[in-house]
């Protein structure tokens, strides 16, 4: 049986610099990707406001 490793985040991350001329949704695309690079996957989402972050699940498989 697999195990995973679960985290919580806010994305796009509070201080992390936008790219000029880059929107929320790109900044957390590429924030995003950039986690699935390293092995999360997402396994839940959610938006409380369409100007606000947006709250991710992820998971990872436990080594």
């Amino acid at each position: 049986m697999q195990m995973y490793e679960y985290w919580y985040v806010q994305l796009p991350v509070k201080g992390n610099v936008r790219l000029r001329g880059e929107s929320t949704e790109d900044h957390v695309t590429r924030e995003l990707n950039e986690l699935a690079a390293r092995g999360w996957e997402v396994v839940g989402t959610n938006r409380g406001s369409p100007i606000g972050p947006v709250d991710f699940v992820l998971r990872m498989p436990k080594a």
